[in-house]
């Protein structure tokens, strides 16, 4: 899981602003803390993180709740921290929707395959973009163009294994544990900017049910907590969820960068 897909903040399409015109306006595992003896990139938390990635990738339809916080440094000196919900669904390979509402933000994506629109429903403003013909590539296009990150978007790419497995100094299994009740293996991984951890259900769903994040070169290391829920693979999911319509009194605004140059 690249730093570049997980640059702060990391929060759900945080990276966008909308400009609104002025009249608008396995096994025991070693105790947390201890890192595995053998090796620092330890086998099993690979293992796992493959098993993962087979499941997501099987599954040409995938829709699940995100419930977490994330922290901001205040003027203060202070580490503030903001919740979120967002709810995603995803058809492979060119369709994603995403309606995120936190004590910040409040706005919903749409990609069809040839365009992502946002919507910010306080202020009834819209802004859309051409984009790539696929969920992968329109990922980096607006990460690259404005520097528009989200933390979940790992799992809705073709091979979240191969993003989460680059770049990664260490890597571990720390031990067995609980997310709401479900049964998890506790991963910890490193990388030159982030520091995360990765909770993947056991058994024959392994599906991931937290992720934690520590912005380790961002004044204050900001930490980002994220717990997925509610999810369902498979099915059919309506084309009409994927299709923005203006809602009445809703006006076009410009899409651009928010932070141009955060890490």
């Amino acid at each position: 899981m690249t730093a570049s897909r997980l640059s702060a903040p990391a929060a759900v399409l945080t990276g966008f602003l909308l400009v609104v015109p002025a009249a608008h306006a396995q096994g025991e595992s070693p105790d947390a803390g201890v890192t595995s003896d053998a090796t620092p990139l330890e086998p099993a938390a690979f293992d796992v993180l493959r098993k993962m990635s087979a499941f997501l990738r099987s599954s040409q339809t995938l829709a699940f709740t995100v419930r977490g916080f994330s922290e901001e440094l205040a003027t203060t000196g202070q580490m503030l921290a903001f919740f979120r919900t967002t709810r995603v669904e995803l058809q492979r390979p060119d369709h994603v929707r995403i309606d995120l509402r936190s004590d910040i933000t409040n706005v919903s994506l749409w990609y069809d395959g040839k365009t992502v629109t946002l919507f910010d429903p306080v202020r009834k403003a819209f802004g859309s973009t051409a984009t790539p013909p696929t969920v992968d590539q329109t990922i980096d296009f607006l990460r690259d163009k404005y520097d528009a990150v989200f933390t979940v978007a790992p799992f809705l790419v073709s091979d979240p294994f191969a993003v989460m497995s680059t770049g990664l100094l260490t890597a571990f299994v720390v031990r067995q544990a609980q997310v709401d009740g479900v049964a998890c293996d506790q991963l910890a991984f490193t990388e030159r900017d982030v520091d995360w951890q990765l909770w993947v259900q056991r058994g024959p769903r392994p599906l991931p049910r937290r992720v934690a994040v520590t912005y380790k070169t961002v004044p204050g290391a900001p930490r980002e907590v994220l717990d997925m829920s509610d999810w369902k693979l498979g099915g059919t999911l309506s084309a009409k969820d994927f299709v923005f319509t203006p809602p009445p009194g809703s006006f076009r605004a410009e899409m651009i960068p928010e932070r141009k140059g955060t890490p």
